[in-house]
């Protein structure tokens, strides 16, 4: 069981960081819970997809039934006299959801995504616990792969990263055989030294770990999330001001309709264009206040990642022309000095 004590403590020293507080710390921490998610994600597939290949068997077998045209399931010694046959057609459909078929193991064993595709599908969580992870996995990549961190929103993502392993931990334990520690764990007898005397299944040190985070109401955090998405936005407008006077209005916003025009400009011959407007952006900042709302960690920050993901392909395009801009006013003032 020393993976379990693992999981656990590596939790435990989220915990801790999140504690201290800072954004390199956050930023550990998010690599430490992003681990631990992806390492319970793995033992749920494994768990499930055990006898993967006698299944597959079996799947290839009913497609020969149903393409000889046979519709009902042959009976077996082991069938209940009372159940009438099933048909092979919810017998196909039900074995394509339980097994993963065409190289989809090998995507399962090497890589986040597929994982929690293959989950999703089976039930193990909502589209919108999926969607959160996805999203927060993203985030990893970027604090890891190339050290880029959202200074106002890493907390946050980490706080509610907590929120979603505990919970994962909770599924794996109240899914199929619990999975228990029996033999001795030092580390968590240090840890949680109550739990010596008391059954020590993976869901209990889930709850107790998320007792002692500083995992904030999930009010606070949607606030937090809220308070940040209209942060951008109006930065946004401030840089779509910025562009329409061409550097001459500088930290002032103009009219929405001047500043809707200078948006159509910015994106047109973009694929972005066929999909976003200033429309599209009050529509953003409506959001983002009803965000603020919000009373279920996982609806929140899923209504933040949409909104953020759909946002930044704007702002690279708009902060693009402001950079463009910049150079060229930096080129006019040099060359009025002489230089």
């Amino acid at each position: 069981m020393d993976s379990i004590e693992r999981l656990v403590v590596q939790v435990s020293e989220s915990n801790r960081l999140l504690h201290q507080g800072g954004v390199s710390r956050w930023r550990i921490s998010l690599m430490l819970l992003d681990n631990t998610a992806e390492l319970l994600l793995k033992r749920e597939c494994d768990r499930r997809l055990s006898l993967n290949h006698l299944g597959e068997g079996y799947y290839e077998s009913v497609c020969a039934a149903l393409e000889r045209g046979e519709t009902e399931e042959q009976p077996t010694p082991f069938d209940d006299d009372d159940e009438p046959p099933r048909k092979l057609a919810d017998v196909k459909v039900e074995l394509e959801r339980k097994l993963a078929l065409d190289g989809e193991l090998e995507k399962i064993e090497s890589e986040f995504a597929p994982k929690v595709a293959y989950l999703q599908r089976n039930n193990v969580f909502s589209p919108s616990h999926a969607a959160v992870l996805r999203r927060l996995h993203l985030y990893r990549n970027e604090v890891y792969h190339d050290d880029k961190v959202r200074p106002a929103t890493v907390e946050a993502a980490a706080k509610i990263y907590t929120y979603v392993v505990c919970d994962l931990m909770r599924r794996s334990s109240s899914s199929g055989v619990p999975i228990a520690i029996d033999a001795p764990t030092p580390e968590l007898d240090a840890l949680f030294p109550e739990h010596q005397r008391h059954p020590r299944e993976l869901g209990r040190f889930a709850e107790r770990l998320l007792a002692l985070s500083p995992v904030d109401t999930a009010e606070k955090l949607a606030k937090t999330l809220s308070e940040h998405l209209l942060d951008r936005l109006e930065e946004l407008d401030l840089d779509l001001s910025y562009v329409q006077t061409r550097g001459s209005n500088f930290g002032v916003v103009i009219d929405e309709e001047l500043r809707a025009h200078t948006l159509d400009e910015i994106l047109s011959g973009h694929s972005l264009a066929r999909k976003i407007s200033y429309r599209t952006v009050r529509q953003w900042k409506g959001s983002a206040r009803k965000l603020g709302d919000s009373t279920d960690y996982v609806k929140a920050f899923e209504k933040f990642a949409t909104t953020e993901t759909a946002l930044e392909g704007v702002e690279a395009q708009v902060r693009n022309i402001v950079s463009a801009l910049d150079w060229h006013i930096n080129e006019l003032i040099d060359s009025r000095r002489g230089k």
